[in-house]
Parts: C-alpha cells; structure tokens; sequence
C-alpha cells in the first residue's frame, strides 16, 4: 500500500490545558495509508482513540519538532512504512529509531519554556507597559496579545514555545 503524507502547517507542539506539554508521535493509520504527525492535546491527555487502541493507527513518540522538521521526518519515515504496511515487521523498528534520533539535532526541536521564565528579567510593570495591559483588556485583546507574543517567541532560533502563556497574562491583568 502505498502512503500519503499529511504536512503540519506548524511546530509539533501543543499543551494540554494551560501549562502541559502534550505527547507527540508520528502515526501511521494502517487503514488508509496515511502518515502524520499528532500530539495528545484532546480532552483527556494520553488518552488512546479507539482506531489506536485496536491497533489500526500505529504511533511512535517524538520529540516537540519545529514544522520544518517534523514534515522532513515524516518524508525519512515514508518508504519505512510502506515496508511495514507490506508486511516488513522489521520496519517498526526502524520508524522507532527514526523519531527518536528527529529529536537529537538541537535546532529541530521546539524549546518549550515556562512564559513567566521567558520573560525573564523584565517587571511585571515593564510587561503591562509594553503590551497595553490595564484591568480594563478585554479577554479578546488578551488573546491578540498572546498570538503576539508566540509569534515572537516561535521566531526565535529554535523556536520557543510558551507554556501556561494566557494564564501568565490573566495573572498580569488581574494584578494591574
């Protein structure tokens, strides 16, 4: 059979709730052939859909991966799971082997930090100032100034991806 790859129009990273990192995998859905990239960011963490638990959807962990190198991995993984869906049982082991070592080249893999750590040494105050933040922002206005500040941080070389970011801004409106 062969495979179709599904591209991610984003870094292979997402939270569960407002601070977690959600798992990731690449996962390959025996059924149509369809090779892609997931996380565990649906409404119960780790939790395993019924195509995954039967074992129609195959998955292998990977590391929190810029776009770039996510969609490169699932273009080294393609041929292996064609093998695999051939009937290759060895090929298993290889897509393993493969999603560990994506996560190995430094400037691939998503730096996920803490929002009030990468802030740093700027003031409470200082942060307010600099994005308009009063008691009075609205939640919309809060939500445009986190899609800001993760365009700015996802810019950064590796790209920093912000945990617990709107909570951190509720926090700086409450206490404004």
């Amino acid at each position: 059979m062969r495979t179709t790859i599904i591209y991610n129009d984003s870094h292979l990273y997402s939270e569960f709730g407002s601070t977690t990192p959600a798992d990731a995998y690449v996962c390959l859905d025996t059924r149509a052939g369809s090779l892609y990239c997931d996380s565990d960011a649906g409404p119960v963490p780790s939790a395993v859909d019924r195509a995954t638990d039967r074992g129609l959807v195959r998955r292998w962990p990977v590391a929190a991966l810029t776009q770039r190198a996510a969609n490169a991995l699932l273009r080294r993984v393609q041929p292996l799971a064609e093998r695999l869906l051939a009937g290759d049982g060895d090929a298993a082991d290889e897509i393993d082997d493969a999603c560990r070592d994506a996560g190995e080249v430094v400037e691939d893999v998503v730096v996920c930090e803490d929002a009030e750590d990468w802030f740093g040494p700027i003031s409470a105050d200082e942060q307010r100032e600099q994005w308009g933040i009063t008691p009075e922002t609205t939640d919309d206005r809060l939500r445009d100034i986190e899609a800001e500040v993760r365009h700015e941080a996802a810019a950064e070389s590796p790209p920093v991806v912000l945990r617990g970011l709107a909570h951190h801004l509720q926090l700086l409106r409450t206490q404004a």
